[in-house]
């Protein structure tokens, strides 16, 4: 639902130039929340990842190291479940 401002599970985000990481305040986070980001410019041979997050707060991603040459900008989503199904689970198989 993206309806309310302070939940969003989906938006874009940017890395300042000469900065190392955003942080993304969304209360859509839950315990057992996923979070994919997508680069939508170039990462300058770098690596995004989620460095943190935190239960109805939010977010940060980083940089794997120095700081941005120049923006690095990125799509995000959300995805809660209150149930993981992990591999070797008794789920059916799809067919």
């Amino acid at each position: 639902d993206t309806s309310d401002e302070n939940a969003k599970t989906i938006g874009e985000a940017k890395i300042a130039s000469g900065q190392s990481q955003v942080t993304i305040f969304t209360t859509a986070i839950k315990p057992d929340a996923k979070i994919f980001i997508t680069p939508t410019s170039s990462v300058q041979g770098r690596s995004l990842y989620v460095a943190a997050k935190s239960e109805f707060e939010g977010f940060t991603v980083r940089i794997d190291s120095g700081s941005a040459q120049g923006a690095i900008t990125f799509d995000w989503f959300i995805v809660n479940s209150d149930k993981q199904v992990s591999a070797g689970s008794d789920a059916p198989a799809a067919n």
